[in-house]
């Protein structure tokens, strides 16, 4: 996790002479269980901002929910990937967690008004971690029936590297906690569900360079806090 947070640093710093991105958007992924019969129609832009999208889908336009489906699922597998454990991921997998996730939380999102897509994808975030604790705990009492060595040879990885990776990420995770709220929201955009900084122009309403100011001292100030909280 660290190395990921200087890798960005480092790219976000050289991007005001490049002038480009180096990451691609997220590839596009299959509709979740229970939308496969909406079709998509003309009047639906494929490049109409994703708050767009959430404010048509939260009128009842399929065609919206479905576009809005296909461009939000590889952002949250993204996110949720390293944090689904190996004894979870044989019961069920990622694309699944997060299309459950998704088809549980957008229809209760009806009073909820995010002010730009980066606060609508930091809710969504939030409603993915719980799915995943919630999962993992049922995954735990499943795995104490089982022998630990079964269970710690599913991942390739010992207790001891399982458990390296898992301080780093409690760390990079308080250290974002820290951060104020626009310097959070671009971090965690970057880091954890692969914006480009376009993209996160875009999901915060602010030009270009204003957003890579907001990644830079959030990676900045990430960085600090997790050198500041290691042993």
């Amino acid at each position: 996790m660290a190395a990921e947070i200087r890798q960005a640093e480092s790219r976000v710093r050289g991007s005001t002479s490049e002038g480009q991105e180096s990451s691609p958007p997220g590839t596009p992924a299959s509709t979740p269980c229970g939308l496969a019969e909406m079709r998509s129609v003309p009047e639906i832009d494929s490049h109409e901002k994703t708050i767009v999208l959430f404010a048509k889908s939260q009128s009842g336009n399929r065609a919206a929910s479905e576009e809005l489906y296909r461009r939000l699922i590889p952002r949250l597998e993204r996110f949720a990937h390293g944090r689904i454990q190996s004894a979870l991921r044989s019961v069920t997998d990622t694309q699944e967690i997060v299309q459950d996730t998704l088809v549980r939380s957008l229809p209760r999102l009806s009073r909820f008004k995010p002010r730009h897509e980066g606060a609508l994808m930091q809710y969504l975030k939030q409603a993915l971690l719980n799915r995943i604790r919630d999962l993992s705990r049922r995954g735990r009492r499943a795995a104490s029936l089982e022998d630990e060595s079964q269970v710690v040879s599913r991942d390739g990885f010992s207790p001891v590297e399982r458990m390296v990776g898992d301080e780093m990420l409690s760390r990079f995770e308080q250290a974002l906690s820290r951060l104020n709220e626009d310097q959070r929201i671009a971090v965690s955009l970057h880091v954890e569900m692969g914006y480009t900084l376009e993209e996160l122009a875009t999901a915060l309403e602010r030009t270009p360079e204003a957003a890579r100011k907001v990644l830079f001292r959030g990676l900045r100030n990430v960085a600090a806090f997790m050198q500041v909280s290691s042993p």
